[in-house]
């Protein structure tokens, strides 16, 4: 943990302990749980499996939406496979039903991703690119950059270097534009990687 993450704890524990059974709570119950999903599992399920029980209580479809989203990735976590798509689907369809198509693209594209842990190629692609056409319509470049650099790896995956290379430079080049440095450098990891398997050396 670092300084700022043990912080953040301790603030959102504080707030837990005189937090109203209301929209807030559920939110501090999500944040939580997601700063232990690295640290402690176990209690980032709990907290979790609360924010999603409140969230239904008191009726709230976002919060119940980005708590079986969460609890999708504690299962991704635990390779749970059938368990995280559950989640994510669950939280798919609750932002389908409120249009939230923010919300819908990252739902996408967290399915997109335990495909692509099974092995299944072509529904990791069909999921990334319904992701990526959402957040290109949004204009959400940080969204764009993640699922073109997801495409790229499944081509890589595949051994279609071409277009994985493809992917991977179109990546990029928003990275560069956003001047996120940890995505410039996860792409051009991925860049070398290809053409290391081309023996481009």
């Amino acid at each position: 943990f670092s300084l700022g993450q043990n912080t953040k704890i301790d603030s959102l524990k504080n707030a837990l302990k005189t937090a109203k059974e209301d929209t807030n709570k559920v939110n501090a119950l999500n944040m939580l749980g997601w700063e232990y999903k690295y640290s402690n599992p176990d209690t980032s399920f709990i907290l979790l499996s609360q924010a999603l029980a409140l969230a239904k209580k008191i009726k709230w479809e976002k919060g119940k939406a980005n708590s079986h989203s969460n609890l999708g990735v504690y299962y991704w976590f635990k390779a749970d496979y059938s368990k995280a798509l559950e989640n994510h689907f669950a939280a798919l369809k609750i932002d389908e039903a409120l249009n939230n198509k923010k919300g819908i693209a990252t739902r996408l594209g967290n399915i997109g991703l335990v495909y692509w842990n099974q092995a299944d190629y072509p529904k990791a692609l069909e999921y990334y690119f319904r992701a990526l056409k959402i957040d290109e319509h949004l204009g959400n470049k940080n969204g764009v950059a993640r699922h073109l650099g997801n495409i790229g790896i499944i081509y890589k995956e595949q051994v279609d270097y071409p277009k994985a290379l493809n992917y991977y430079l179109k990546a990029l080049k928003i990275a560069e534009e956003l001047g996120d440095k940890y995505l410039i450098a996860i792409h051009l990891s991925n860049i070398g990687i290809v053409y290391n398997e081309l023996s481009d050396y």
